[in-house]
């Protein structure tokens, strides 16, 4: 027979049956999902004598600064968004090893330290936006050969070790917006064959090296708006079989439309956008190229129409493209479209009017 508790413990019990009966309808306790963000508890504790089946445990908005380590070991998803967590250690994760998600997003880690997810073999999706993480290296993501989705926007990454992302094989979508980039170049992406989105809009790059999607064949989405591109080199895009291209408000004053083929013979349904460049004018080659381009922006861009006379006489006013060019120079006809004015007025007005290239 099992002997009388001592009163302190009885006392002990009920305080923590009244917690439990608050959590349960703050949190949704249940065998799968254990909610703890607006409790003031750290996480789990085994104390609670919660059910030993918990895979979710959100650890989330508890002001933590390091990883809870008496959370069940077989949990499957992990949130420790909006803590204070400074640094990740080698340790941290070893005793969560059936972990598939794990969001970190919206703390203060800088540090991330080597083999850091090295036991997380079965992770897919990890999150560490809002961060403040200035550089990734080679050594960070070891382990996470599952790895599908890996978030890093909004910290201050200025650089990427080549050969980062060689452990992530299986990433399918990698987002790097609001970061500090200012260079791009292919041993950046080295090992993501299988990526098919990328992120990277609103950093400050300046310069694409050649070749720097050549490690990403399966790319599809690529957004790299509100950077600082001035040119595309040659063949960026060529062998890429891509669905939407993202490159507005940059400082793009040509682009390699013939580089696009292979994606519209591929897809019926290609989206592009460099509206708000510095674009002047459109070679007449590209026209069967624009017109074959299912959603394409290329307004607000300095058109100076007396460089686009032979692209005019081609026009029928019969494709989206041509009515988003309006013309910037020369003044006479500066805010008309240039599908407005016809062939001829248009080589009355740039006959004897000098092309000015404004800075």
């Amino acid at each position: 027979m099992m002997g009388k508790a001592p009163p302190g413990v009885l006392m002990f019990l009920l305080v923590v049956l009244k917690m439990l009966g608050t959590a349960e309808a703050a949190c949704s306790c249940s065998s799968s999902v254990c909610d703890f963000s607006s409790l003031n508890l750290t996480c789990v504790p085994h104390v609670l004598g919660l059910p030993t089946d918990i895979k979710i445990c959100d650890c989330s908005s508890q002001n933590l600064t390091s990883v809870p380590q008496h959370l069940p070991t077989d949990i499957t998803h992990l949130y420790l968004w909006s803590n204070q967590i400074a640094t990740i250690s080698q340790s941290d994760f070893s005793r969560y090893r059936s972990l598939e998600i794990l969001y970190l997003h919206d703390n203060h880690i800088s540090i991330i330290n080597s083999k850091a997810f090295y036991h997380l073999s079965n992770l897919t999706g990890l999150s560490l936006f809002q961060n403040r993480l200035e550089s990734l290296r080679a050594d960070m993501f070891t382990g996470l050969g599952n790895l599908q989705k890996l978030m890093l926007s909004n910290n201050s990454i200025a650089d990427i070790q080549g050969g980062t992302f060689k452990p992530t094989p299986q990433l399918r979508m990698l987002f790097l917006d609001y970061n500090k980039l200012t260079t791009l170049r292919a041993d950046m992406f080295t090992g993501l064959a299988n990526l098919g989105d990328m992120g990277l809009s609103y950093n400050n790059i300046t310069d694409i090296q050649a070749g720097t999607f050549n490690p990403t064949p399966g790319l599809k989405f690529l957004f790299l708006s509100y950077n600082r591109i001035q040119s595309i080199p040659p063949n960026l895009f060529r062998n890429l079989l891509l669905l939407n291209i993202n490159l507005d408000n940059n400082n793009i004053k040509m682009f390699p439309f013939e580089d696009l083929q292979l994606s519209i013979q591929t897809s019926p349904y290609l989206s592009l956008s460099l509206q708000s460049n510095q674009l002047t004018s459109l070679p007449i080659s590209s026209y069967d190229i624009l017109k074959s381009i299912y959603d394409i922006n290329i307004d607000n861009n300095p058109w100076q129409c007396c460089r686009m006379v032979d692209m005019r006489f081609k026009m029928t006013g019969s494709y989206p493209f041509e009515n988003q060019i309006t013309c910037s120079q020369p003044d006479i006809i500066h805010g008309q479209k240039l599908i407005d004015i016809s062939p001829e007025d248009l080589m009355s007005y740039c006959e004897d009017t000098p092309i000015v290239i404004k800075a």
